[in-house]
């Protein structure tokens, strides 16, 4: 799990009260909000699975590798171009800065 993960559960939670106070008080806006909210938070939450599956991809591709050719960690990453699974912390979303749907509505530019 990763920061967007839980952000996106958060987000989901706070649509689905704000939703369903909108359908008790008959306000339409907040309704329609709370579903907006909750829509972004189901995306964000993706953004998050796949970013938590591409890291377990990578770092199973590099344990892999290193198990396989005898190299260190250092090694097998330098050659893969990734970053340290012990020493970095930087996760390989991060690091590789895949772009996403997120990102294209905080800068508010498509996505190239």
């Amino acid at each position: 799990m990763n920061k967007d993960t839980i952000a996106g559960a958060a987000k989901q939670a706070a649509g689905s009260a704000k939703e369903a106070l909108g359908k008790v008080i008959g306000d339409v806006k907040l309704k329609e909000a709370g579903k907006a909210e909750k829509a972004a938070g189901k995306a964000e939450s993706e953004v998050g699975k796949a970013q938590t599956a591409v890291d377990n991809a990578a770092g199973k591709a590099k344990e892999k590798a290193r198990s396989s050719s005898g190299l260190d960690d250092f090694s097998v990453s330098a050659e893969l171009g990734l970053p340290l699974l012990s020493d970095d912390p930087t996760p390989l979303s991060s690091a590789l800065h895949i772009p996403t749907l997120l990102d294209e509505a905080k800068t508010k530019r498509p996505i190239k």
